[in-house]
């Protein structure tokens, strides 16, 4: 193995630290070398920039070092690794086309996709595919009120509540308005049992149970009352509502777009190669 020697000019490095670099003849004075390896001025030109003059020495010092390691790391692994462990080439090569491949297809996309997506699109492709949404979770509508223990008239307020008519239910609306310190009223989202249940009591577990044959419910712990209403719920295994997997849908049909845009502009590249003569199977 013939001998390494690595070369450091320490004069050089004050210079460049100071960044005044050493032209001769105007051609660039190595600043180190490994074998047939060099570094040279410009390759650390401006990396001091801002440092002060003994900050600068030092970082050109560790800079060049581990330049000279790196590149003794790769020689000796030229010499010591076995053909079949240093083919790197053609995965260099191809890592590098995948990188441009992605890049224009994703410059293609954001010049040529049509992002509009009309309601009747939404509609269509749910019913279409609705048992693609199938529920994995239970999941309601629901609103709630949190009043604390300490407030007024909780007893007739729960009487107000369990009674659900129209003239008592405007006297439990005036009272929440003044006393409840969370609420959701009159939500029209559907949200997942597990999530109503982290803002209100629900038991976790026979959830069926619960919300088939409760529509109004009544929970305590030792601070607050929660009076909840399960407007409406969906059992796991059931199709989604639409309004619940919308989004979803939206993204579903945006995805399609792009693969259907992507193949064809895959497409009209061969043919347009073909019939320019820059593309020919023989």
């Amino acid at each position: 193995m013939p001998k390494i020697k690595l070369v450091f000019s320490l004069t050089l490095i004050v210079a460049l630290a100071s960044c005044k670099l050493i032209r001769k003849d105007d051609e660039q004075k190595p600043v180190a070398r490994v074998l047939e390896h060099y570094l040279y001025e410009d390759d650390i030109r401006g990396l001091t920039n801002g440092l002060s003059p003994e900050d600068s020495t030092v970082f050109i010092e560790n800079y060049i070092f581990n330049w000279g390691k790196e590149q003794l790391l790769i020689y000796r692994a030229e010499y010591n690794l076995r053909d079949d462990q240093k083919e790197f080439d053609d995965l260099v090569t191809q890592y590098r086309n995948d990188l441009l491949k992605f890049a224009y297809i994703d410059k293609y996309i954001t010049e040529h996709l049509d992002t509009t997506i009309a309601e009747a699109d939404i509609v269509s492709y749910y019913e279409e595919h609705s048992r693609d949404f199938e529920l994995k979770e239970n999941i309601v509508k629901a609103e709630y009120y949190i009043v604390e223990k300490s407030a007024p008239d909780l007893e007739k307020t729960k009487s107000l509540w369990r009674s659900g008519s129209d003239k008592n239910m405007e006297k439990f609306s005036e009272y929440v308005s003044i006393f409840a310190k969370e609420k959701s009223v009159g939500d029209t989202s559907w949200v997942r049992y597990s999530d109503l249940a982290f803002r209100v009591p629900l038991q976790t577990y026979n959830q069926e149970s619960l919300l088939s044959k409760n529509r109004t419910l009544i929970l305590e712990d030792s601070l607050k009352v929660f009076f909840v209403a399960i407007n409406a719920y969906k059992i796991k295994d059931d199709v989604s509502p639409l309004p619940y997997v919308r989004n979803t849908v939206k993204s579903i049909i945006l995805n399609k777009r792009k693969l259907d845009l992507i193949t064809k502009m895959e497409e009209s590249l061969v043919n347009d190669a073909y019939d320019k003569k820059d593309f020919e199977i023989y």
